[in-house]
């Protein structure tokens, strides 16, 4: 999946933070929490799944409209997104997780 969301021109790495006084309160030697908050813009990591999925859609449809393999490098050449743009995706949700 990281292979496929490094291609989006908004990717970046989401940063760690110390939490060394919950650690001390715990007993344990460090605590750290990942800030998923930023990704993509859309301050949440459930974006990973449905980002790495659509991404992997879209690959699949261009292959087939194309008659190649079409790979993560060209996510964003004139023509897939072309394809991509023809495309409709729906997500649905069961809980708080969506």
């Amino acid at each position: 999946a990281e292979h496929y969301l490094k291609a989006r021109h908004n990717h970046v790495e989401t940063p760690l933070h110390a939490l060394p006084a919950l650690a001390d309160e715990l007993g344990i030697a460090a605590l750290y929490v990942k800030d998923e908050g930023q990704r993509l813009g859309l301050g949440s990591f459930k974006a990973l799944g449905g980002a790495y999925a659509v991404i992997r859609l879209v690959l699949e449809e261009a292959g087939k409209w194309l008659g190649r393999t079409v790979d993560i490098g060209e996510i964003n050449d004139a023509k897939v997104r072309e394809i991509a743009s023809s495309m409709i995706f729906v997500c649905a949700t069961d809980g708080n997780h969506g």
